[in-house]
């Protein structure tokens, strides 16, 4: 399913580490940037208006069974 999914509809993510995003419609990436504790996230596949807000993050991301530093 390729509806956009908006990220600020989601509840508290504060304690999320690991996130799988992968073959998604991403409209509002923002809320991951906020998230203090995450450490992976998987985004292969996904179409994403604006990676801006999570590129100063020390994460892995997930790419074809690689990781990635961001």
């Amino acid at each position: 399913n390729k509806n956009p999914i908006d990220m600020s509809e989601f509840g508290d993510l504060s304690k999320v580490e690991e996130l799988d995003l992968n073959d998604l419609n991403i409209t509002n990436i923002s809320r991951v940037g906020k998230m203090p504790n995450i450490t992976t996230l998987d985004l292969s596949g996904s179409n994403i208006d604006d990676a801006s807000t999570i590129a100063h993050l020390p994460i892995k991301t997930r790419l074809d069974d690689e990781y990635l530093i961001i």
